[in-house]
């Protein structure tokens, strides 16, 4: 027994096809425009420089001092309040 084909399965098999393939062409394009944007994500880092470091130990000392000068003066408020 032959199984012909009407033109009916053949239209049908053609949509079928050009459905696939431009499934298969907006996925790809999907793909390379998210292969693109995380690509940019991950080259962009950010270095410190040398005025940053310095500026950040700057800032790290005046905080310590700070906190060391309020315990010296609670220190010396209570040692005069007795």
């Amino acid at each position: 027994m032959v199984n012909f084909k009407t033109m009916d399965d053949i239209e049908r098999d053609k949509e079928i096809e050009e459905r696939n393939k431009f499934n298969k062409s907006i996925a790809k394009d999907i793909n390379n425009v998210f292969e693109e944007v995380f690509k940019k994500q991950k080259k962009v880092k950010k270095k410190l420089t040398f005025f940053q470091v310095i500026g950040i130990l700057l800032l790290i000392l005046i905080l310590f001092t700070i906190l060391l000068g309020c315990i010296w003066l609670i220190k010396f408020f209570i040692s005069g309040i007795f």
